[in-house]
């Protein structure tokens, strides 16, 4: 980044996956996602067992959390654009 003359966050913004020890460096703190995985293991295993004994299931989802630090900012001037939409599983039939 630095090579190619870019400063961030004014011109470019980046994203971790997770929270790393590595996002928090003094230097330059990552931007990220935490993802909670102990959460998503455990309705993994879940829905396992469910399978195995006949139990109908179902799709779920978690929600993320975005923890904004130094690599991200607002861009001034520009709306921000709309996600697109797609059905989740469940809804998708």
């Amino acid at each position: 980044m630095q090579r190619a003359g870019l400063h961030g966050p004014e011109d470019l913004s980046i994203v971790g996956y997770n929270d790393i020890p590595f996002a928090t460096r003094p230097t330059v703190p990552l931007t990220i996602v935490r993802v909670p995985f102990d959460a998503i293991a455990a309705a993994a295993v879940d829905q396992l067992i469910d399978l195995i004994a006949g139990v109908p299931t179902s799709a779920w989802s978690f929600a993320l959390t975005l923890i904004p630090r130094r690599t991200t900012a607002r861009t001034a001037g520009l709306q921000a654009a709309t996600p697109n939409r797609h059905p989740s599983p469940s809804t998708a039939r």
